[in-house]
């Protein structure tokens, strides 16, 4: 009799330890899964600063733009534009881990950075109006580059 007490025990002891082992790999597997998605929406939250910093470099640069006439720009001064642009790059770099979706972007970075200089040490209307815009175009190429990826990670989130 006390053999069979022992038997169902031993059987009741392994059944509660699978169980227990079960819901251990579930919770494991849940917890995991919401690692990633705070992860995910951590990345999201930093593109989506980064075009909210693009939105105020694109405002300060906007008068230098293509639609500018020289005549209107001369005597204007780029440096606070300049510091904002340079305030995006900075950003951009900074978030560069969350921007593996953009392949050359120290290509980008590299190219950006001469057409900032030469826009800084403008000083006639027309030359500030060339950088202005050779400095509008690259940023906003960068800017759609960035915006594709955060598109891209929100649907990944979505469809999660």
């Amino acid at each position: 009799m006390m053999g069979i007490l022992y038997g169902v025990g031993a059987i009741a002891s392994i059944v509660g330890a699978y169980f227990s082992w079960r819901y251990a790999n579930q919770a494991k597997y849940h917890a995991s899964r919401a690692k990633k998605q705070i992860a995910n929406q951590r990345r999201i939250s930093d593109l989506s600063q980064l075009q909210l910093r693009w939105s105020e470099t694109y405002k300060a640069l906007a008068i230098f733009g293509a639609g500018a006439r020289a005549s209107d720009l001369r005597g204007n001064n780029p440096s606070e534009p300049a510091r904002s642009a340079q305030d995006y790059i900075e950003a951009v770099k900074r978030c560069s881990s969350s921007l593996h979706g953009i392949p050359d972007l120290d290509d980008r970075l590299g190219k950006v950075t001469p057409i900032l200089e030469a826009f800084s040490a403008a000083r006639s209307g027309q030359d500030l109006k060339d950088n202005g815009t050779k400095l509008l175009q690259s940023l906003s190429d960068l800017s759609a580059a960035i915006g594709s990826v955060l598109v891209s990670d929100k649907e990944k989130i979505d469809l999660t």
